[in-house]
């Protein structure tokens, strides 16, 4: 989550982002990571998506919660679910702005993503 944090602030920065910067990238993140979940629940039996269902909704804080989650779903399939989801949501956020955008800012953000693409590589 902390590459995801570093990313939103570098992107919120290219784009001038005027509000808070901190409360857009948590309520991002957040509504990643329930996606996220929802997710992976679709993949459990039904029997098994109400018991989780249930867990979940019961957790009272954000660290039960994500025991909640260690505790049914395997970490490599929740990071790999997570990055896909993350991709998604990021890819329908960006289409949503791009009028909105400036040509300066669309040029700093391929320069951005390439640069990302780079260090993968």
């Amino acid at each position: 989550m902390n590459d995801l944090k570093h990313f939103f602030a570098d992107f919120l920065n290219i784009i001038n982002y005027p509000d808070d910067k901190k409360e857009f990238t948590n309520k991002f993140l957040n509504t990643i990571y329930l996606e996220t979940i929802g997710e992976l629940i679709k993949t459990l039996p039904q029997d098994k998506q109400e018991l989780i269902s249930q867990t979940l909704q019961s957790a009272k804080t954000p660290e039960l919660l994500q025991q909640a989650v260690n505790n049914t779903f395997d970490q490599t399939l929740f990071n790999k679910t997570l990055q896909n989801t993350s991709q998604k949501v990021f890819n329908e956020y960006l289409q949503t702005i791009d009028t909105a955008l400036t040509p300066d800012q669309k040029v700093k953000l391929q320069q951005y993503f390439a640069s990302l693409k780079s260090q993968r590589e």
